[in-house]
């Protein structure tokens, strides 16, 4: 949408194709697709406009993208919030937010666990792991706002078992600051788990709409981000003793 909305000779080099009718360029992946033989044309104004015979039709179940206040997204079937029963509606009951979040966490988790158990890992110490391979050389500060809300007072327990089993390691830089590194062992275990997880995700995922888990994974952030303002300053690496190099 971006691209054919800019000035440009043309738009459609370098793009994936598909041909039709008079051999005519063709974008796949589109919710709906109209091909037309020009009819008439008029001017209007600065433009000039075609009124278009359709030739040929197909579609997709892929959701429309829609242009809202600047911004693009895409429209996903609302799903009704009418409590089951009756006597829940006004309460507590199956629409309430942190009920929505934590069983889903909790059932999403459920799928992950048998590869954590096979690596002898608590879901704290997963965290922790999978974490610092986005930042694999974290202030201490950094993993305080980490595990903040979410450790709390397991925090400090959990970190100590990992370097215990060697999979992180404790530094003292010169100032005196101290920092944590994920370890070779650490790294690949880190890895080897995320992957499974990546997987249980995909099979979860499938059950959703085309493009739904876009819009889910946007809208989650959104609310980590109203939730836990801070969450986004641990990956920007002001300090090059947290950056990736």
């Amino acid at each position: 949408s971006t691209r054919f909305a800019k000035r440009g000779e043309d738009k459609f080099s370098d793009l994936d194709l598909e041909r039709g009718l008079g051999d005519i360029p063709l974008l796949p992946g589109c919710s709906a697709r109209f091909q037309c033989r020009t009819a008439s044309r008029y001017q209007g104004g600065d433009h000039l406009i075609f009124i278009g015979e359709v030739a040929d039709f197909d579609h997709s179940n892929n959701p429309p993208l829609v242009f809202h206040g600047g911004r693009y997204a895409h429209a996903t079937q609302r799903v009704s919030t009418k409590p089951g029963e009756p006597y829940l509606a006004g309460s507590f009951g199956e629409d309430f937010l942190g009920y929505l979040l934590g069983r889903s966490h909790f059932r999403f988790f459920s799928r992950i666990r048998p590869y954590l158990e096979k690596a002898g890992l608590s879901d704290e110490e997963f965290y922790v792991l999978s974490a610092m391979t986005l930042k694999p050389t974290m202030s201490s500060a950094d993993l305080g706002k980490l595990t903040a809300g979410v450790l709390d007072e397991t925090s400090d327990r959990t970190v100590d078992s990992l370097i215990a089993r060697e999979l992180l390691t404790r530094e003292t830089l010169a100032d005196g600051a101290t920092c944590y590194r994920l370890s070779d062992r650490g790294r690949e275990i880190a890895l080897e788990l995320i992957s499974a997880a990546k997987a249980v995700e995909s099979q979860v995922l499938a059950g959703l709409g085309p493009d739904e888990d876009t819009v889910l994974k946007s809208l989650l952030n959104q609310l980590l981000g109203v939730l836990d303002p801070d969450v986004g300053s641990i990956w920007h690496p002001d300090d090059p003793r947290g950056s990736n190099a």
